[in-house]
């Protein structure tokens, strides 16, 4: 990537711009640039006005040429601009914003460069180049709730500025990670304010993408720590007493036994995805379970992370498809559970068990949270119920403690 030798955060930041050390080649590189695109930009303008030329045969390769003179203008631009550090203010901290931005990147396949202190990089490989080495840089620097980025790109001979992804990382980002205000030119507040007044329903508040980050990072931990498999949910078979002998058949009860733990083991160790069904609406923690949990600690300093109580939101699966271990999909799929064939073994007609959670009430540190998780193995006729306490721990999210409150 291009060196940031000597980034100056705060003067980045009061400026609007990267301030660093930049090396005598990227001046030269920059000074190259200037002269090759704007002679590219002047060229068309002598060859259409060249007094030696014949202007009966005026064809569409001279509009041709201004096309391209165009791009040259705007490449200069982009160059003397790239630099510039665009803004955003988000309605989290800088940690939370941190924790969005990275999600963002490797959902994108970025590979992360720098994670330190206020200062995000990931890069990505610049298959137009020359040299497939050479990348695009995407740089966040972090302050409060102020994020500031930009993208620069690296290529074999001259460093190109980067042309338009930067307008689709503005937008990405204005989408994952919800802004607490945006700077409207005069006319446009002004539509906005009759539009209101014509009656528009007011637009729903956002969920939080900080909270659907968190369940997504702790949501195999738990389902691996509390799914039921009714195919292996029977417990072992008891020794049956034989009246004629008035004695217990010993010799019968072992055959059980090794029956049923080579079927069990059997189950365990088929690599076939086990097929789990989830509850994908996310609602507040009920007053039932509010009871069990308070029973084991003081949730007093806990609280969810929205302005909007009642606020409810569906659970996305799809991030999980390609588990190794667990095929999920929605219960909606298919009848409801009390409806399902309790007999049914295939592992793929009905699933073997099914998921839900709850929303997270974090601390005031938004560094441990609670939230309740329950399992089931089908047909309303077993399930249990959890308090889930989870832990940002070293940047990550892991599950810290999970205590079963219910029995069904």
């Amino acid at each position: 990537m291009r060196s940031l030798k000597n980034l100056n955060i705060r003067k980045s930041i009061e400026q609007r711009k990267l301030i660093y050390s930049e090396d005598w080649f990227d001046k030269f590189d920059t000074i190259t640039i200037y002269m090759f695109f704007s002679g590219g930009f002047l060229m068309p303008f002598l060859v259409y006005f060249n007094p030696y030329r014949d202007y009966s045969k005026t064809g569409i390769e001279f509009y041709l040429l201004f096309i391209f003179s165009l791009f040259c203008a705007f490449t200069i631009y982009r160059k003397a601009t790239e630099k510039q550090l665009t803004k955003i203010v988000s309605k989290y901290n800088a940690e939370e914003n941190k924790l969005l931005i990275n999600q963002y990147c490797e959902k994108k396949d970025f590979a992360k460069h720098r994670n330190s202190g206020n200062v995000i990089i990931y890069n990505n490989l610049n298959y137009l180049a020359m040299n497939p080495r050479f990348q695009t840089s995407r740089i966040f620097i972090l302050d409060k709730n102020d994020v500031y980025f930009t993208m620069i790109k690296e290529n074999q001979k001259m460093n190109i500025p980067v042309l338009f992804s930067q307008i689709f990382l503005k937008r990405d980002i204005k989408k994952f990670m919800p802004i607490r205000f945006m700077k409207l030119s005069k006319p446009i507040f002004i539509i906005l304010v009759l539009l209101s007044s014509f009656g528009c329903k007011k637009k729903e508040m956002p969920e939080s993408n900080f909270e659907k980050y968190v369940l997504n990072s702790v949501f195999i931990e738990i389902v691996d720590s509390i799914y039921m498999d009714r195919r292996i949910i029977s417990p072992p078979p008891s020794p049956r007493f034989n009246e004629k002998t008035n004695k217990v058949d010993t010799t019968g009860h072992y055959n059980e036994l090794k029956e049923y733990w080579h079927y069990r083991d059997s189950i365990k160790n088929d690599k076939t995805r086990i097929l789990i069904g989830v509850y994908d609406t996310i609602k507040k923690i009920s007053p039932l379970e509010t009871e069990f949990i308070q029973k084991e600690i003081d949730i007093s300093g806990y609280a969810y992370d929205t302005l909007k109580e009642g606020e409810e939101f569906k659970f996305d699966i799809e991030p999980f498809k390609n588990n190794k271990k667990f095929h999920f999909e929605k219960t909606s799929k298919y009848l409801h559970e009390k409806k399902w064939d309790l007999d049914d073994i295939s592992n793929s007609l009905i699933p073997v068990g099914t998921i839900f959670i709850s929303r997270i009430q974090f601390d005031k540190t938004k560094t441990k949270g609670i939230l309740t998780a329950g399992a089931s193995c089908g047909g309303g006729k077993c399930g249990r119920g959890f308090l889930v306490i989870i832990e940002n721990k070293a940047g990550k999210w892991k599950v810290n403690k999970i205590i079963q409150t219910w029995v069904s």
